[in-house]
């Protein structure tokens, strides 16, 4: 008998659509008492993933229970219905155990009175069996105290304050409301093998729960650097584990329910990982966890249409939406999209800082596109520059307005400012929201107003802090193209392959033809100007991978750097053919071509 007999014969299809169908009556009557807030929304999942294993369970049934009369249960069947049970009631349990510890965190936050930015870093325990590893152990507890201390937004406790309390056996929160401190940092050190095990603790001091937990591990056979290099990790990992905390509970403080509030921190959290997907790559991820994020939020802003968080935050989903389109209408549309949620957002909270944060950003990044006619492409500017400057007025801790004011800035050629309010925003980054972006503008400043040691500098912290970013391998090998710099062409070499190996795949057309004429200026300014020469034509691109001729520009740029004024100016020509009007802009790259008659007429050609 074949397969499809056999399913006919057991009825399995009607106890199959039979069960869908009554569990799926069941499934709409409890949706309906969630949404009312009857239940928690907990209860919906948990019943839709009972549904969903129930369905494997039915078809099981229907196999060995669908003919006409008495069937004993076999030992198979009795097997399999168990094990699909033990699944689903597991996934069950960890959905009711996450929400709980959600609800458990949140009580947490709603009755914490303490300022979590005044902190108290206790000395870690040496757990080691023979307590060698004592001195180690200060050392980073010394070091993470003085990493913090550094952060101008943090109230770090003083060594001497915390010596104070080393050794007392009392609860955390007795020894947080001594110091009246939000958060306790404590941590312990043991021996794994070769390697140092650090475990670090952060902790609510009203509560004395536990917010986060990590680990690290470091040589065993390198102690001489872990107090210094192990605490300055330590310290940027907490910084960013502090900042999401103070979030939470800035946006629970806010929030009009504690549900309410749940759905804005589920939506942030997809946002987060959205963004992440996004930086690997993976955009059908990031694309899923966006859509999570807008229905927590649809359902957040229909519930309570006159709070303002969820629609900033709707905003910001939409704004960083438009890394997935595909046109320039799709990025326009998503941009416009986020200008409208921050509309509507300050339209309920005229003073909103992150709403007027987030329609400044869209709007200058809509003037970056430069798709409109110039009256418009000014009026953006205008309003964004009041945006962003206004969310600073409102709240100077927001480092990201900073970062984007001070791109604003290097874009129109202010360099001065950009610098200032790159400096700024580093110094009020305490939790490390948008250090990458501001490490690289505080370089570019500096590259652009001819300061090596700065450029440098950042360069250099940049890639110390975020080694997986090539735009930090980019950077050093810019820097080797500056006036007192050594141009040290086997260096040079390195980094270039270094930053193609890390390119993302379909951005490595440009970015490599840029990237090897800067080499080019590299070889050119160590006194070999015919390889100079070939590397440069080498690094042509087509038009179709760089139709603006940005590749020109900077041809001309390191042609100029390195003396080779012919050469400088006729790639200087091909730029301004491809865009009528546009020089690239004032740089200390032309210096070689100041007062030549060809350069000058090009340059007041605009």
């Amino acid at each position: 008998m074949s397969l499809w007999a056999e399913v006919k014969q057991r009825r399995i299809t009607q106890i199959f659509l039979t069960y869908l169908a009554g569990g799926w009556m069941v499934l709409a009557v409890v949706d309906q008492v969630v949404d009312r807030e009857v239940l928690p929304s907990v209860v919906y999942r948990v019943f839709l993933t009972l549904y969903l294993f129930g369905a494997v369970i039915a078809l099981i049934l229907g196999w060995y229970h669908g003919e006409k009369g008495n069937q004993e249960a076999t030992r198979p069947e009795i097997i399999m219905v168990t094990l699909v049970s033990l699944v689903g009631l597991g996934f069950s349990f960890n959905m009711v155990r996450t929400e709980m510890r959600a609800a458990e965190l949140a009580t947490t936050i709603e009755s914490s009175t303490m300022d979590l930015r005044r902190m108290a870093v206790l000395y870690f325990q040496d757990e080691s069996p023979d307590g060698s590893l004592g001195a180690v152990a200060d050392g980073i507890t010394d070091g993470l105290i003085s990493s913090l201390k550094a952060v101008r937004e943090l109230n770090v406790v003083s060594r001497n304050g915390s010596e104070s309390v080393r050794g007392l056996t009392v609860p955390m929160d007795s020894i947080a409301s001594i110091f009246r401190a939000g958060t306790l940092i404590a941590g312990s050190l043991v021996e794994a093998g070769t390697d140092l095990r650090v475990t670090v603790r952060l902790i609510d001091g009203q509560s004395g729960t536990e917010i986060q937990r990590n680990q690290y591990t470091w040589p065993a056979d390198d102690l001489a650097s872990v107090s210094d290099e192990l605490a300055e990790q330590v310290s940027e990992s907490l910084r960013g584990l502090l900042g999401e905390e103070i979030r939470l509970r800035e946006g629970r403080s806010s929030a009009p329910s504690t549900a309410a509030w749940l759905q804005t921190a589920r939506a942030e959290k997809a946002l987060k990982d959205g963004l992440e997907d996004l930086r690997s790559g993976n955009d059908d991820q990031a694309a899923t966890a966006f859509a999570t994020a807008n229905e927590e939020l649809d359902r957040a802003m229909e519930q309570h249409p006159d709070w303002a968080a969820p629609v900033v935050l709707r905003g910001q989903v939409a704004y960083e939406g438009n890394a997935l389109a595909t046109t320039l209408e799709g990025i326009t549309a998503s941009l416009d999209s986020a200008i409208a949620f921050a509309d509507r957002a300050l339209a309920l909270e005229p003073d909103d800082a992150g709403a007027l944060e987030l329609r400044g950003t869209a709007r200058y990044r809509r003037w970056l596109m430069q798709q409109d006619d110039e009256e418009a492409l000014d009026r953006q500017l205008a309003a964004a520059q009041a945006d962003l400057e206004r969310s600073l007025s409102l709240d100077r801790s927001r480092a990201n307005a900073n970062s984007v004011l001070s791109h604003l800035y290097y874009q129109v050629g202010d360099w001065q400012k950009a610098v200032l309010a790159a400096r700024d925003a580093y110094d009020q980054d305490a939790f490390l929201a948008a250090a990458d972006g501001v490490l690289r503008r505080l370089y570019l400043a500096s590259y652009d107003l001819g300061q090596p040691d700065e450029a440098r500098k950042w360069c250099m912290e940049g890639y110390r802090r975020f080694p997986d970013n090539f735009r930090f391998v980019q950077c050093q090998l810019y820097i080797l193209t500056m006036n007192g710099v050594e141009p040290d062409i086997d260096e040079a070499w390195r980094l270039y392959d270094q930053f193609i190996s890390m390119l993302p795949e379909g951005q490595a057309g440009q970015l490599s033809g840029v990237a090897e004429t800067f080499l080019g200026g590299v070889i050119g300014r160590a006194g070999l100007p015919d390889s100079a020469n070939a590397v440069m034509l080498r690094a042509r691109r087509d038009q179709d991978v760089d139709p603006s001729g940005e590749q020109f520009s900077m041809e001309a740029a390191m042609r100029s750097v390195i003396g080779d004024t012919v050469g400088a100016i006729e790639a200087l020509q091909r730029f301004m053919i491809l865009n009528p009007g546009h020089f690239p802009g004032e740089h200390w790259w032309w210096r070689n071509l100041q007062g030549n008659a060809d350069f000058e007429r090009l340059r007041n050609a605009r």
